[in-house]
Parts: structure tokens; sequence; C-alpha cells
């Protein structure tokens, strides 16, 4: 066999090592096992703050409870029953939120809005910003202002970025992520494939139903799994009766009107609920994946916020607003299927 050339051996060799350069700058993720809740996620070979997760083992529910209109309220005539998801323990910080958007636009993704750090009103900032002096930069405040639609498509962002399948797609055969979000009031709910209607990853093709999902990317909460982990995920504990998520006081797990000072506040500051998820009742709104009616005009917020009073902030208060609509005051916590 003939012996390369020294000459053809830097020729292959070079290509190479530019190659590895070029991909250890190019924000590749770290590799993660995803099959279970991760401690800490990791961007860029450095783990962020606020980012775990935990396992909500599913269950039924045969108590009624909720509001008129929510998930459990008729489950005392029939029982609703939740699947086994992990979520996020935190709001999604403002840091996350930018790396990840920052990361997407690079990369063929395209976002009606930019988002705040909380309420610095400032779009699309990078997340640095000290805040009332506080150690804590306002990077770890939660994002804000974000539509639906710029949330779901973030999440396939973030999919994408740590090499995971993402959920939403344009197309029948799952080819193609969902990649833009737009701020046009032009709602395309009855058009398959659009971001108000997009295919989700199953085993079957041109498969719109949430249900179905069994991609291992992130997704937003369905209104069930949002409240069944809110309540601490065990209809049989007493504290599933608790008003908001993880106490009956108000002050002690949530940010709301009565002590904000009128504005959000730096994630995971309060008591967490019992499965250890934070922010559940007040801080800021958080986008569920579901219609808030059968006319398909709005889509379903949970959670309260800094701005509204007690009641809002409960574990069973709904809220709703246009998929295509940025409140200052929503934002959204992260959900995967579990396997």
């Amino acid at each position: 066999m003939k012996r390369l050339s020294r000459h053809t051996l830097i020729n292959l060799v070079i290509p190479i090592i530019i190659l590895l350069i070029w991909a250890s700058c190019n924000f590749l993720p770290s590799k993660q096992d995803f099959s279970e809740p991760l401690k800490e996620l990791v961007i860029n070979r450095n783990p962020l703050e606020f980012t775990g997760e935990v396992r909500v083992e599913g269950g039924c529910v045969n108590a009624r409870c909720g509001e008129r209109g929510g998930p459990f309220f008729d489950a005392q005539e029939k029982p609703v029953c939740v699947r086994s998801f992990i979520m996020s323990k935190y709001l999604v910080t403002y840091e996350l939120w930018f790396v990840v958007r920052v990361w997407g636009e690079r990369h063929g993704y395209t976002f009606g809005n930019v988002g705040h750090e909380g309420t610095n009103e400032r779009e699309g900032s990078v997340p640095t910003l000290p805040k009332y002096g506080d150690a804590l930069a306002a990077k770890y405040e939660p994002v804000s202002c974000i539509s639906w639609r710029d949330a779901i498509v973030w999440c396939n962002a973030l999919s994408e970025y740590l090499g995971l399948t993402p959920v939403f797609y344009t197309d029948a055969e799952y080819k193609t992520p969902l990649r833009v979000s737009t701020t046009s009031h032009s709602e395309t709910v009855n058009e398959k494939g659009s971001q108000d209607c997009p295919y989700i990853y199953a085993e079957e093709v041109g498969n719109i139903e949430i249900k179905k999902c069994t991609a291992n990317g992130y997704r937003l909460p369905t209104e069930c799994e949002w409240e069944f982990a809110a309540r601490g995920g065990n209809p049989k504990a007493e504290m599933w009766k608790y008003n908001y998520s993880g106490s009956n006081n108000i002050d002690e797990v949530a940010w709301y009107f009565g002590n904000s000072d009128g504005t959000s506040h730096v994630v995971g500051q309060k008591k967490p609920n019992a499965l250890g998820i934070y922010d559940m009742s007040g801080n800021v709104w958080e986008w569920c994946w579901e219609w808030a009616s059968n006319d398909k005009n709005f889509r379903s917020k949970r959670g309260g916020s800094w701005g509204y009073q007690a009641p809002r902030c409960t574990v069973h208060s709904r809220d709703s607003y246009y998929p295509y609509y940025a409140f200052y005051r929503s934002g959204m916590r992260l959900v995967r299927s579990a396997r």
C-alpha cells in the first residue's frame, strides 16, 4: 500500500482541525442525557443557574377542583388523568431566553418579540443589568413580553440547540421545525403547520394533538400538567387543596400586587411547592398550550403575576390572551414529555 506523503497528510488534517476549532466556538451544546430530569442545564459548556427540572409523576383526579372551564372542574363526573412529565423548577429566566434567542436568530429562527428582563423596559438587551443593588443581576429575572407564538418557537430553538427532537413542525412528516413567530393579527388556527396550529411530533404522521407527542424536546405545559404540578402532584395530599402553589399564605410563595412593589422579581426567591417548583403563583403569568375556549381566539395562561391581586394568583385561576400578543406580565415555564 502506498504511503501518504507529508503534503497529503497536512491537507487532510488541517481541515479537520479547522472544523474542530469552528465547532468549539459555534455554541455547540454539551452532551447530556435527557431521559431523566436535569439538575442543571449546561449551555456553551457552562451551567446556567435557575434551570433545574423535576419529574412529576402522573395520576388521576377524582374530585372536582378548579374554575369552571378548567381541566379539573368536571373531575367528579369523569376522572381526569395526567401522564408523568418533566417540568422546570423555575420560570424561564431572561438569561436563558437571551442565549437561545440569539443562537436561534443565527440559525434560521425569527421571533415576533425579543423579550424583556422582567419589568425592565429595554427590549432584547444583554442580560447583565443590576437591579436594586442586589447581588443577583437582572438576567435572573423571568423573561416577559413574549407571545404564545414566541414561546413555542423558542422551545423548538432550545431543543435544536441541545440536540433534542423539536416538538412543533410546519410539515406533516416532521422534517421542518417551526422556526418563525410573527406579530401578525391574522390568526392561522385553521391552517395546519402554521404558527397557530403546528404539527406535533408523534409516531403517526400529521398529528396536531399535544397528548400524542413523542418528542423529547421542550414545549409548553398543558393546563392539566400545569395545575397538577402547581397543586403539588398528589391529589390525596392536604397541600392539593392549598389556594396557592405550596401554601395558603400567598406571601410565602408569590410575588403579587400586595408585596411586589410593582415589579417582577428574581426567580426562585420565594418558598417552593411540594415538588420543589418555584413561582407557580405570582411573578409572571405562564403561557400554557391550550386554546382557552372553543372559538380558538385566546391561548391559556396560568399562575397570576406581580401586578395582580391574590385571587388571580391561585392554583385554579385562569387567564388567556391572543397568541400573537406579548404582555409585559407574561412569561413561560418549560415541560418535556417523560418516557
